[in-house]
């Protein structure tokens, strides 16, 4: 997507026809149309990779093409959540942003709604006994 006004959408697309990249403009509701149509339908299955890269076969054969491309193998190391925030905002979550000391997590909060989320950072923030 390329631009959105609130009413208007332009984005750009591969045109398989010509080979080259067009732009297109469009209601956002009719975008919208256009977008759902690429969602399967529940239960659908899905071939996503194919070849030496499908999930079957790829743990054998990815090091046997590697091997071929005179390539190191490249081994992945799995981020946890603060390496992945800092990673994608820039911000260290575990560092607090008054005095920049080091916070320890001593609590995760799930299934709450979002007024009590807020409810519970406002009396967080004024330094005040959070209510039961």
């Amino acid at each position: 997507m390329a631009h959105y006004d609130g009413h208007c959408v332009i984005f750009n697309y591969l045109d398989h026809n010509t080979k080259t990249h067009r732009r297109f403009e469009c209601t956002a509701e009719d975008f919208m149309t256009r977008l759902t149509q690429h969602i399967p339908e529940k239960g659908f299955r899905l071939i996503r990779y194919y070849g030496f890269l499908a999930n079957r076969v790829r743990g054998k054969l990815l090091p046997k093409v590697y091997r071929l491309l005179d390539q190191p193998e490249k081994n992945a190391q799995p981020l946890h959540w603060p390496e992945l925030l800092k990673a994608s905002f820039g911000v260290d979550p575990l560092v607090c942003i008054l005095c920049q000391s080091r916070l320890v997590l001593v609590k995760r909060t799930v299934g709450k709604t979002i007024n009590a989320l807020r409810r519970y950072h406002y009396h967080l923030a004024l330094m005040k006994p959070i209510p039961a």
